[in-house]
C-alpha cells in the first residue's frame, strides 16, 4: 500500500483527495466511481481532523491500494480512541428537527463501502475500508 501522512487538518484534505484519485487514475478505474470515493475520504478524514486530537496537533496517514477491482483504504491516527462502527445507525424516520446532530456521515460511509473494520493497536486508530471499483 502506498501511504501519505499529513497534518490532521482541513488544509490537508485536498492533498489526500488528490493522492487517492491519482491512484485510481493510475489503475485505470472508471471516473464514475470518483465522487463516491471522494465522499468516503472526505467524511472519514474530516472526522479525524475534527475529533482525534482534542486541543492539539497530530498527523493522519492514508494508505491506498487498488488491486483486482478493489480499492483498499486505511486511515491511521494516534488520536483519541474512536470506533466509528460502535455508533448506532441514525433513525432516518425521525423528523429532522428531533434528530441528533452528527452520525449521518459515518452511516453513509458504512453504506458505501463493501467492507469496513476498526482496530485500536499500539495507541493508534486504524480504520480499513474496501470498495469494489469498476475498471
Amino acid at each position: 500500500m502506498d501511504t501519505l501522512c499529513l497534518p490532521a487538518r482541513i488544509a490537508s484534505l485536498e492533498q489526500f483527495r488528490d493522492f487517492v484519485l491519482g491512484k485510481l487514475s493510475e489503475g485505470k478505474a472508471a471516473q464514475a466511481c470518483f465522487p463516491k470515493i471522494e465522499l468516503i475520504v472526505e467524511e472519514v478524514l474530516t472526522n479525524v481532523f475534527k475529533y482525534a486530537y482534542e486541543g492539539g496537533r497530530g498527523e493522519v496517514a492514508l494508505s491506498c491500494k487498488l488491486q483486482g477491482g478493489m480499492l483498499s483504504l486505511r486511515v491511521t491516527d494516534r488520536g483519541s480512541p474512536f470506533n466509528p462502527l460502535d455508533r448506532p445507525p441514525p433513525n432516518l424516520d425521525d423528523d429532522i428537527e428531533s434528530r441528533t446532530v452528527g452520525g449521518l456521515g459515518i452511516y453513509f460511509v458504512r453504506e458505501m463501502v463493501d467492507d469496513i473494520a476498526y482496530e485500536r493497536r499500539d495507541g493508534r486508530n486504524i480504520l480499513t475500508m474496501s470498495i469494489k471499483i469498476s475498471p
